[in-house]
């Protein structure tokens, strides 16, 4: 897909201007979007025999005894502000529902807040299993579908699952359950990462409760804030603060969507939800968000280039881009951000890359993205400038065992200009052999504790390897550096071009994020295509 067919579906109201001296993005009110409320909907959802509900929402029955109780919609007139609801599962045992959200707003956030009515009710006095609701990894569970099989216990792959927990299955390892009544953090799997004992009211009253649950990127990973409001449409209570700014270490930003999962096993209770709304939000600290280059203009980088006439420079001919060598021989180009970066605490970049060949052969000789603390006049070879400086090298062009290049398709890692380690994509199982021609390819770097973690087309390629960029001096004592792409061609040639790029910074105070500013251009992401 381009970059032109993402959807503009944004729920809502990002940066609209920016601050003239230092390019600072304006801060303006983010706006909550209704998800879903459930009210006066038809038809059915996949795979429901009868029943209110609707096809726009995408839900699965993951569990069941057979008796086929699909997530349905229900009513609740008693309560105005409810009326029609989603009941996940019944009062029966051995069921697991879900419904899961198309994707809405496509690429990194500061701070996600969803906002939802739960009830939960058992009429045996012995109730289970409990409630989830996730941030769904798109690059796992893509931006459609039914998404993942998920209740309160655990987390779908590469995803934060917030769980409202009916059942004490124990303190033991893994759930580390203090009641029948608590809630639960899990990323990834790895459940029970943080655990809330409630004590100021009853999860499974039967009352509808009103529940808020903010995840916001701080330095170190994700915080986690979890406010309830008992008997919200009732006669409600204080707000009960059940998780507040709860550290998930090492969860970085990534595209997400939301879901809600519920179970029923041997004991069992009703699990309903109502009045979904969501925020993604960059509260005027993170980032404005734009599908294409088209608000960036050139003088938010510097470009560098040699070699012939053809400048590098921001493309504005259909979809705009960054460009830095054209096909031909003996080039070399390089792009920089104008303002220095927060590095140091931790920082996410998504970017992608296309080489093309004019002749449709092999070229030369790749591309880099680099973090230096050198200036923004650099304009070295594909792995970057040496000293002061980390590059994550493309390489498109195989130079041979004595250059310790194992094809025309490897990633280098450069610190301080000492070649650290060198992953072969031929061989890999996304079995490119190439660079050139190969079509744009997504990359995602996270840098968190000083290990640098890449994936290459949603395939995890480097596991936590350790970069001391202080070390190497790639950045200034205040732990910030230039960010850029550098560039060449040789003897053979090809395109050098980042279609799209987003970069992220955590910075030492909590609850807080470092301001890009790209002058309209914000961070840059191309959707991934999921098959």
């Amino acid at each position: 897909m381009t970059l032109n067919e993402m959807p503009q579906r944004l729920m809502n109201l990002l940066c609209t201007g920016l601050m003239s001296a230092g390019l600072l993005v304006v801060p303006v009110p983010a706006m909550a979007s209704t998800v879903a409320d459930f009210e006066s909907v038809t038809g059915s959802f996949p795979g429901t025999a009868s029943g209110p509900s609707t096809t726009q929402f995408n839900t699965r029955e993951w569990s069941s005894t057979g008796d086929g109780d699909h997530a349905v919609i229900m009513n609740d007139a008693a309560h105005a502000a409810i009326n029609d609801y989603l009941q996940l599962v019944p009062e029966t045992g051995s069921e697991r529902n879900t419904i899961a959200f198309d994707l809405t707003d496509p690429g990194l956030y500061q701070k996600i807040t969803v906002s939802y009515d739960f009830r939960i009710t058992n009429t045996t006095g012995n109730p289970a299993d409990g409630l989830g609701m996730s941030l769904l990894s798109t690059a796992n569970h893509g931006t459609s579908g039914d998404g993942a099989s998920l209740a309160q216990f655990g987390a779908p792959a590469d995803s934060l699952n917030l769980g409202l927990d009916d059942y004490n299955n124990g303190a033991a390892a893994p759930h580390f359950d203090p009641s029948n009544n608590h809630a639960e953090v899990g990323y990834d799997g790895a459940a029970s990462l943080a655990v809330s004992n409630i004590t100021a009211f009853s999860l499974y009253s039967g009352d509808w409760h009103h529940a808020e649950a903010t995840f916001e990127y701080v330095s170190g990973g994700t915080a986690v804030t979890l406010v309830i409001t008992p008997d919200a449409y009732g006669s409600p209570g204080a707000p009960v603060t059940v998780f507040d700014k709860a550290l998930i270490a090492g969860v970085l930003p990534y595209e997400a969507r939301i879901a809600f999962g519920a179970g029923t096993g041997g004991s069992d209770a009703t699990h309903d939800i109502d009045n979904v709304n969501a925020v993604f939000d960059t509260n005027g600290k993170g980032f404005n968000y734009v599908t294409d280059f088209s608000a960036a203009i050139a003088s938010d980088f510097t470009f560098n280039h040699s070699g012939d006439a053809t400048p590098t420079g921001l493309v504005t001919s259909g979809a705009t881009y960054i460009h830095l060598t054209d096909a031909d021989n003996d080039e070399r180009g390089s792009a920089w951000y104008n303002t220095k970066q927060s590095v140091r605490d931790g920082f996410v970049t998504e970017f992608t890359l296309d080489m093309p060949t004019t002749n449709g052969t092999s070229g030369a000789d790749g591309m880099g993205f680099v973090i230096q603390n050198i200036g923004t006049g650099v304009n070295t070879t594909e792995t970057g400038p040496g000293a002061n400086a980390f590059t994550i090298e493309f390489d498109s062009y195989d130079n041979g065992d004595a250059a310790n290049e194992p094809s025309s398709a490897h990633i280098t890692l450069w610190a301080g200009g000492a070649d650290v380690l060198t992953y072969d994509l031929a061989t890999s199982s996304l079995s490119i052999n190439d660079l050139s021609n190969s079509g744009p390819h997504d990359v995602r770097v996270e840098y968190f504790n000083g290990e640098i973690t890449l994936y290459f087309d949603d395939v995890k390629v480097i596991d936590g390897f350790a970069v001391d960029l202080a070390a190497i001096g790639a950045m200034d004592a205040g732990g910030q550096s230039w960010v850029g792409f550098v560039s060449r061609t040789g003897g053979a040639n090809e395109e050098h071009n980042v279609l799209s790029w987003a970069f992220v910074s955590a910075v030492p105070e909590p609850s807080t994020f470092a301001m890009l500013g790209l002058a309209g251009l914000g961070l840059i992401r191309r959707r991934r295509d999921i098959a």
